[in-house]
């Protein structure tokens, strides 16, 4: 098995790396959602004082 030749400090490096990715990927994701929400606001808040 290839984890056998990892090293246990390399394996938690690995880990905590691809959890860091996780979160990355989970905080753009919301952040991606969050300017979609406050780009609708603006179109509805310019839709009412037209």
């Amino acid at each position: 098995m290839m984890l056998n030749l990892l090293s246990n400090e390399r394996l938690i490096e690995v880990y905590l790396e691809a959890e860091k990715l996780q979160i990355e990927e989970q905080f753009i994701e919301l952040l991606g959602k969050e300017m979609q929400r406050r780009k609708l606001n603006i179109s509805e808040r310019d839709s009412v004082e037209k």
